[in-house]
Parts: structure tokens; sequence; C-alpha cells
């Protein structure tokens, strides 16, 4: 019963930032909704964690930002290759034609690798800020490693936006 209003209370958390996606917002709006939604997830977290049986925790939660110099759209282009830069035999099944004093550059290897990034930019001068993420850290004091897995399955499928790139790190510490 308490895990469906939980459930219920993510799904609802989850759509809030629809809200949010025109562009008459101020920015201290869009800074107070991301702190907002910070506390509201820790608290939701935290509740998750008391139903299943941790009492010994610490959570910390901030909202990430960053800042949009107006960038419209980017793209980027990797390329990497490394192997044989000559082969003197020629192609596989085919019977060589080549000198024997190219038969030394057999050993030869080379690589190569490209970076390309393309930005588009408005016309725009004006610097905004950007809510991008929610980033989580959930350290448990001496847990039962058998509820463990299961409790990071619950929170990053029910509690973080995988659209928007929410970050969940729990770590164990055993400590007295």
């Amino acid at each position: 019963m308490k895990i469906n209003l939980i459930i219920k209370r993510c799904i609802m958390l989850m759509f809030l930032p629809l809200l949010f996606s025109c562009n008459t917002i101020s920015q201290s709006e869009i800074k107070k909704f991301a702190y907002d939604e910070a506390e509201n997830k820790q608290a939701l977290i935290s509740e998750i964690l008391k139903n299943a049986g941790i009492e010994k925790f610490q959570l910390y939660g901030l909202p990430q930002f960053r800042l949009g110099n107006g960038e419209v759209s980017k793209n980027i282009q990797t390329e990497a290759y490394s192997g044989p830069g000559f082969l003197p035999e020629g192609p596989p099944n085919q019977e060589g034609r080549t000198p024997p004093s190219y038969k030394d550059l057999e050993s030869l290897s080379g690589s190569y690798d490209r970076f390309d990034m393309t930005v588009n930019y408005s016309d725009e001068k004006s610097l905004r800020m950007f809510f991008d993420y929610l980033s989580f850290l959930v350290i448990i004091d001496d847990a039962d490693f058998k509820k463990l897995p299961e409790i990071e399955r619950i929170l990053k499928n029910f509690v973080l936006n995988k659209q928007r790139g929410d970050i969940l790190t729990v770590m164990v510490s055993n400590s007295p």
C-alpha cells in the first residue's frame, strides 16, 4: 500500500518539468523549482529507505545548472582507427606484387583519431541559466547487502528522471 503511494508520487514528480518548458519563466523561478524538486525527491528517497528498514543513512541532493550561451544545437562526431598502416602483400587472398624493399614496412602500424564538434548559436547576447539534472548521494551505514540492489533499482526506476539525466550514487559505510 505504501509502495503504491510512493510510486504515484514519483510519477507525478516526473511530469513536473513539463510545466517549465516555456520560455516565459524567470531565472529565479527556474532556480526555485530545481531546489524544490531536489528537496521533494530527497524526502521521497528518505521515505523509501525508511520503508525498506534502513534507519541510518545520509542523503545529499543538489540540482545541477549550466550557463547557457545561446547554443541552439550541437553535433559531435568522433572517429578512431588503429591497425596496420601498410599491407605489402596487397588485399587478402590475392597474389602479392610488392617489391621486396616494401616488405620491410609490414610491421608498421598506425592510429588515427578525429574529433569534430559543430555548435550553432543564436543571436541572443544574454546568458541564461538552465536546470540540467539532479544528482543525489546516499551514504548508508551498515546496510543489509541483500536489500541494496532492490533499493537501488526502485530508486533509479521510480524516483530519477532518466530523460533529464538524474544521477544517483549509493555508497555503503561500514564505520562504527
